[in-house]
């Protein structure tokens, strides 16, 4: 899929869902791993088993910089090949839906699901106040052009 998202061409729908599909099967496989690992990371420190306790952050170390890799990958993809040759509006909102969640699952690693909860309201919230705004510019120029 990342050949064909590096030709240079924009993506079908059925060829942008394969492409979405891959990035979701990648990452969530490594997610899954990711929590395992963090599960027993702390029940070997509730144990204070040293050893195991540094065999399995090293582990989940090297995970975390798996998903980074990825998160890191497909956001290029998206923002040097597929984007600049999006043809249409679906196809853009496409690309940039997944770019938001390339960074969000990235960010995952680092903040914690309940900070990214917080950015995704402040970031609808924000989406929706422009909506509105943009309503109302819209109602104030067809008034003026009545007038």
């Amino acid at each position: 899929m990342k050949k064909l998202a590096k030709s240079g061409v924009d993506l079908s729908s059925d060829e942008r869902n394969l492409f979405s599909v891959a990035f979701k099967n990648l990452i969530g496989a490594r997610r899954a791993s990711w929590r395992v690992l963090s599960q027993l990371e702390q029940k070997e420190q509730q144990k204070h088993n040293e050893e195991n306790l540094a065999v399995l952050r090293q582990y989940r170390h090297k995970v975390e910089n798996e998903m980074l890799a990825i998160c890191k990958d497909i956001s290029d993809v998206l923002d040097r090949y597929l984007l600049p040759v999006a043809n249409n509006s679906e196809a853009r909102v496409f690309y940039q839906k997944m770019y938001l969640l390339s960074q969000v699952a990235a960010l995952n690693i680092f903040v914690g699901r309940p900070t990214i909860i917080a950015m995704l309201q402040s970031f609808q919230l924000a989406m929706h106040v422009k909506t509105q705004q943009k309503g109302l510019c819209w109602r104030i120029e067809q008034r003026v052009k009545k007038q």
